[in-house]
């Protein structure tokens, strides 16, 4: 869990740039390693693209 604290994937880059960026398509179910903790971050950043996505549309 430390790991993950200290990770900052794309801190201070645009929404496009985040959305953008590759990452492994790694769908393990912990966090023991770094691909799996990007493929998570991705899966965050998507959900909350979405939401803003969503919002401005409306």
């Amino acid at each position: 869990m430390d790991s993950i604290g200290r990770e900052k994937p794309l801190l201070g880059q645009p929404l496009d740039e985040v959305l953008a960026w590759r990452r492994p398509a790694a769908g393990a179910g912990c966090y023991c390693d770094p691909a799996s903790r990007e493929h998570k971050w991705g899966l965050a950043l998507e959900t909350i693209h979405y939401a803003l996505h969503r919002n401005e549309n409306r």
